[in-house]
């Protein structure tokens, strides 16, 4: 992961970069985040490999993309999203 020297970064802003895919487990390592925001990108598709291990994730932005498909567990792990 690209993220994993970052393990106590709590926010994570990614609005407004074009983002049309996600690796799985891209944010795997950043256990300590509780807000990210995916804003404004071109996502089309979310599986429940992205968010593993967002376990205290409370604050997830996701409006502005082009989303088509939305896998019923990918927020599986994300007990703490308001």
């Amino acid at each position: 992961s690209m993220f994993v020297s970052l393990g106590s970064l709590q926010i994570l802003r990614l609005e407004h970069n074009d983002l049309s895919t996600l690796a799985p487990e891209t944010f795997a390592s950043l256990f300590n985040l509780h807000t990210l925001g995916l804003s404004h990108n071109k996502l089309k598709h979310l599986d429940a490999s992205h968010f593993l291990g967002l376990r205290v994730l409370s604050s997830l932005e996701l409006d502005h993309n082009a989303l088509e498909v939305l896998d019923n567990d990918a927020f599986k792990n994300c007990k703490n999203l308001q």
